[in-house]
């Protein structure tokens, strides 16, 4: 997997890049971004297109650090999903808060037997908005337009997670852009974006289904 090409779409407003993460976050400036919300790789053996999500444990903490470390420079605020499996890790990264995204329909395999109906959410840096709860609560379902991706994030949920942070003109990162759930998010609620995605194909996927929400959204 190459790391060196860049490829940048603008769409909309949005700026969608095809390069790697952690050297795109280097050359940009401290404090650029009000927020980064994403779900990052979570280690756990998934299969995604050029990428497989399988790493010594010590050479994957190493690169969540480091990438880690760039979005606390480049961004007031800092929140992601970490997965069930990473939490302790990221437990010891200081985070300042921690919310809990309720999913009662949720049917993954809990260690405990059953199913697993949550899921943490971690945030660093400033609170920029008065958020009443630490608990949400959403279904999610199926999106047959990013079935492509083998993990994309549910839009309703991840549109009111976003509105829940910051406000309307908030400037937003995506490190791991995925299936373009945040760019759309975004887009919707008048919000700015920038979004990097290492793989190729899921870049040139993330920007075709970004574009027919924006294409759909102009329509109204």
């Amino acid at each position: 997997m190459s790391s060196q090409r860049t490829a940048n779409t603008a769409t909309n407003g949005m700026n969608l890049i095809n390069t790697d993460c952690l050297q795109a976050l280097r050359e940009c400036k401290d404090k650029q971004f009000n927020l980064a919300l994403t779900d990052p790789p979570y280690n756990v053996g998934r299969k995604y297109n050029e990428y497989d999500d399988t790493r010594h444990a010590e050479e994957y903490e190493k690169w969540c650090k480091d990438w880690l470390n760039e979005l606390l420079r480049t961004c007031e605020t800092v929140v992601m999903t970490v997965g069930y499996k990473n939490l302790k890790f990221w437990m010891n990264q200081d985070p300042k808060h921690m919310m809990i995204w309720h999913k009662p329909n949720q049917n993954s395999p809990s260690p405990l037997g059953g199913f697993n109906a949550y899921e943490p959410i971690l945030f660093w840096g400033k609170n920029q908005k008065r958020i009443g709860h630490d608990i949400f609560k959403t279904n999610i379902a199926m999106q047959d337009e990013a079935s492509w991706h083998d993990c994309p994030k549910h839009l309703p949920s991840w549109e009111k997670l976003l509105n829940m942070i910051v406000d309307e003109g908030a400037n937003v990162v995506d490190p791991f852009l995925g299936s373009g759930t945040t760019a759309i998010a975004c887009h919707k609620l008048k919000m700015n974006f920038t979004g990097f995605e290492i793989d190729e194909v899921y870049y040139k996927k993330a920007c075709n289904r970004i574009k027919h929400y924006t294409n759909q959204m102009s329509l109204w």
